[in-house]
Formats: structure tokens, C-alpha cells, sequence
């Protein structure tokens, strides 16, 4: 129970915004997606890997797209402390750009 109650604490914690993106037109009907949403799927503590689940969203936080990444063993590790490496894998793995602002 404690290590549930551990994985449910850190879970929380790693449920990442909206992420802007480069615009790009997805679906049919064609929309434009603007952001994507990344969050980190439950996982043990003593996981060596994780899962992420992605949505891409229009302005209007209309859901047009969504899916699983998962990571490997090197990723998992290379994560560290630093969430921005979560965001920016994913974004290379969908091949979308970050919106400079």
C-alpha cells in the first residue's frame, strides 16, 4: 500500500501542461493542432522504463489525436530531474516543433 500510495504522489507531480507547438493540420476534417499535452503513465518505483500518453489539441482544447510513447531503459535513466527532456522526446518522437515565443 505505501509503494502505491509513493507511485500515486509521484504520478501527480509529472502531469505536464500544454506544451505550444508549431501549427499543423491533422485529421479529416483537417483541423490545426496547437499544443500537445504529455503525462507520464503510472509505473512502479523500481521501473527501470515508463510510458507517456500524448494529446494533440486545437485552441480550443479539442482533442484531434492522442496516443502511448514509450521510453527505453537509456531514456528512463537520461530523464533525471529534468522534465523539459519529457517534452522535448516527445516532440521529437510525433515530429512536432516547439512554438517560440
Amino acid at each position: 500500500m505505501k509503494k502505491l500510495f509513493l507511485l500515486l504522489l509521484f504520478v501527480t507531480s509529472v502531469t505536464f501542461g500544454q506544451i505550444k507547438i508549431q501549427p499543423i493540420k491533422v485529421g479529416w476534417p483537417e483541423k490545426t493542432a496547437t499544443d500537445l499535452m504529455v503525462r507520464v503513465l503510472p509505473f512502479e518505483t523500481d521501473s527501470k522504463t515508463c510510458g507517456l500518453y500524448w494529446e494533440l489539441k486545437t485552441d480550443s482544447k479539442e482533442t484531434l489525436g492522442n496516443g502511448n510513447i514509450y521510453l527505453t531503459e537509456e531514456e528512463f535513466t537520461a530523464w533525471a530531474a529534468d522534465n523539459r527532456y519529457i517534452e522535448d522526446l516527445a516532440l521529437c518522437r510525433l515530429i512536432l516543433t516547439r512554438k517560440i515565443q
